[in-house]
């Protein structure tokens, strides 16, 4: 024998909210106490961390910068009023999409250019 419930709505024939659920209300196992102890739901997240990269560029000279890989836009910056530090692309052919990487020009014929850069990069959680 086939056992029918009567699902009670609202008289716009939507379903009505109900304030909690209880075991009364559940006669199918669709909801379980095993089901919603802590732990039994997983759900992953996101975590971040910050690296800070100092260095020098070499006067008339590239240096090639790899960041982690899923990095965010990094900061760049020099300690110079008026540095002379280009950005140019990575210069493989076989670079990874995953891991950035790009080159500090110093165009400067004379001089040494410091830099810093810091960024984020995800972790695997």
């Amino acid at each position: 024998m086939r056992r029918e419930r009567k699902v009670s709505g609202n008289r716009d024939g939507t379903l009505a909210e109900l304030d909690s659920v209880s075991a009364t209300e559940i006669d199918t196992d669709a909801i379980t106490l095993a089901k919603i102890l802590d732990g039994s739901v997983v759900r992953s997240k996101i975590s971040t961390t910050t690296v800070s990269l100092a260095g020098t560029v070499d006067a008339n000279a590239t240096t090639l910068i790899t960041l982690n890989g899923y990095a965010f836009h990094p900061m760049i910056h020099t300690t110079a009023a008026n540095s002379n530090i280009l950005l140019t692309g990575h210069t493989t052919d076989q670079a990874d999409p995953d891991i950035p990487a790009f080159g500090l020009v110093n165009e400067t014929a004379s001089d040494d250019e410091t830099y810093d850069i810091d960024y984020r990069y995800t972790l695997a959680t």
